[in-house]
């Protein structure tokens, strides 16, 4: 409101001052000296200082509002930062940060099930939420991980909580912390799945150093490296639906 009072303000300004020097003559010399003989004499550059009075006052009001234009225009595309205490006042970008929260590692397609919001409003509050540093993000293999962005989670715990939005991975790491050398066979017969099926997900979690391989002769067991060991313990989950 303040802006608009601004504007009309220095419309009527302008008005007056208009109303003033509009009785002022201006006369305007052609550039021809001696018009019958077409000799044309080369215009004189003018100063903005030197045009009349009513132009300067004009441009000079036209100012803010081209400035509010630009402004304007910045934020429609998107060009403009939110304060970091002003983001989570939108009440679609506190119910997204909310499940962020509740829920690290949560990929798009999650959070949107989660809270029903549509994709594309997702994009939008989410890009906010990154612009002004409330979340932070994990790419990985075509898929986007959201954390808190507080200094919760350093890069080896994000990395643990995104394989832990994986429900098999999630199992297979609970049977792990249960049994720290478990070999293939013992985790395929714990979940009732094939040992092909194991090894796809021990691979995954071994090239990101969730755990370690250790082959005795032809068997081949795994173990959770330390600060992984700690994420796991630290955080809920289940097997096959029962608390571990």
């Amino acid at each position: 409101m303040k802006i608009f009072r601004y504007l009309l303000l220095c419309i009527a300004v302008l008005g007056v001052c208009m109303a003033g020097v509009s009785a002022n003559q201006y006369v305007v010399q052609s550039g021809y000296d001696h018009p019958a003989e077409g000799t044309m004499v080369s215009p004189q550059p003018v100063s903005f200082w030197e045009l009349p009075l009513w132009i300067i006052l004009l441009q000079c009001a036209c100012l803010p509002v081209e400035m509010i234009g630009t402004i304007q225009s910045c934020g429609l595309f998107g060009l403009y930062r939110i304060r970091g205490d002003d983001v989570l006042a939108n009440d679609t970008r506190r119910k997204i940060f909310d499940c962020i929260r509740r829920n690290p590692g949560i990929h798009l397609r999650g959070i949107g099930k989660e809270t029903d919001i549509t994709l594309g409003t997702l994009r939008y509050h989410i890009d906010q939420l990154r612009r002004s540093h409330t979340i932070a993000a994990l790419e990985d293999r075509g898929y986007t991980h959201y954390f808190e962005n507080s200094g919760t989670y350093s890069a080896s715990q994000q990395t643990v909580l995104k394989h832990m939005r994986n429900a098999t991975t999630r199992e297979i790491l609970a049977v792990l912390a249960a049994d720290r050398f478990a070999t293939r066979k013992d985790i395929a017969e714990s979940l009732d799945i094939t040992g092909s099926t194991v090894t796809w997900h021990m691979k995954r979690l071994e090239e990101d150093g969730v755990i370690d391989v250790r082959t005795e002769g032809r068997s081949v067991s795994y173990i959770i490296r330390d600060d992984a060991e700690s994420v796991i313990q630290e955080n809920q989950y289940t097997i096959r639906g029962k608390p571990v």
